[in-house]
């Protein structure tokens, strides 16, 4: 039994969006209902409720940690994994196989970063960083402390820009261009919005409305290019082949061939009939 599945990637891309609209709604409407207890018509018994903080702010801030938006944003990056070296199978057997250890370097990045953003890696990975700039800084605090965990990835960037350069502009246009405005829309929330939302933070303080706000956005520019990038990915698999299909095959070879054998003693019946017709007198 074989079960054909037609991928649309604009379809899918509007599924993500969607479910991306319904995550980003849920948190707004979480720290909202945050900020209004604790600011606006202040309940203490609601606001520092553990049932309040641990199953509304909690399951549904995007600047949370193991909730519903962080779960959605580990699906996708592991969705992305998949497809990447799904996309290396593909391009191994082709007619032009040569950068497929590109697509299979690129899945197991993300896999990383899936278990970076569950299990929060880079902050890990930045606190030799705070030591090293504190004590350049002469034992002082440095100033945005929190983005001293993006060192190790741009650092791996700029060792791996080279590899990669070529790969790069070997790809259809169309990918290319998708590839550049889903890396666009991640750096300008992981980077621009940061910025903002620090800003936004010693101006305004930690807990305050427009810093959740911006964290909201910051998170929601994240996924959105995550998404994008998936849909980039399905563009590139259909564009390898005219229609993209997963075909699940059931039947295993031994049960084919098996199946196949009757066949081959239902054929010989005939012959052996007309053997003997042909002896019998006239």
């Amino acid at each position: 039994m074989t079960l054909n599945f037609q991928i649309n990637p604009a379809r899918i891309f509007a599924v993500y969006l969607k479910i991306l609209v319904a995550v980003i709604f849920m948190s707004l409407v979480a720290v909202s209902l945050d900020y209004y207890f604790k600011n606006v018509e202040i309940n203490k018994q609601i606001s520092s409720s553990y049932t309040f903080n641990t199953y509304v702010v909690g399951m549904f801030d995007s600047n949370g940690e193991k909730n519903i938006p962080t779960y959605f944003s580990t699906v996708n990056l592991f969705a992305c994994a998949f497809l990447l070296f799904l996309i290396a199978r593909v391009v191994k057997a082709s007619h032009t196989p040569t950068y497929h250890n590109r697509w299979n370097l690129l899945g197991f990045l993300f896999v990383f970063l899936a278990l970076d953003e569950l299990l929060m890696l880079h902050e890990i990975m930045g606190l030799p960083f705070i030591v090293l700039l504190k004590v350049l800084n002469g034992g002082q605090e440095i100033a945005l402390v929190r983005f001293t965990g993006f060192i190790p990835y741009l650092l791996v960037l700029a060792i791996s820009f080279f590899y990669f350069v070529n790969w790069f502009f070997s790809l259809p246009r169309q990918v290319m261009v998708g590839f550049m405005v889903a890396g666009s829309l991640v750096v300008f929330g992981a980077v621009g919005m940061e910025l903002a939302g620090e800003y936004s933070r010693e101006l305004f303080g930690k807990y305050s409305y427009p810093y959740k706000l911006l964290t909201t956005l910051e998170e929601s520019l994240e996924m959105l290019g995550i998404i994008y990038f998936i849909r980039t990915l399905l563009v590139f698999l259909k564009l390898q082949h005219d229609a993209l299909a997963l075909k699940l095959n059931f039947t295993s070879s031994t049960a084919q061939q098996e199946a196949a054998a009757p066949q081959k003693s239902h054929q010989a019946v005939p012959k052996a009939s007309k053997n003997l017709l042909g002896k019998q007198p006239v």
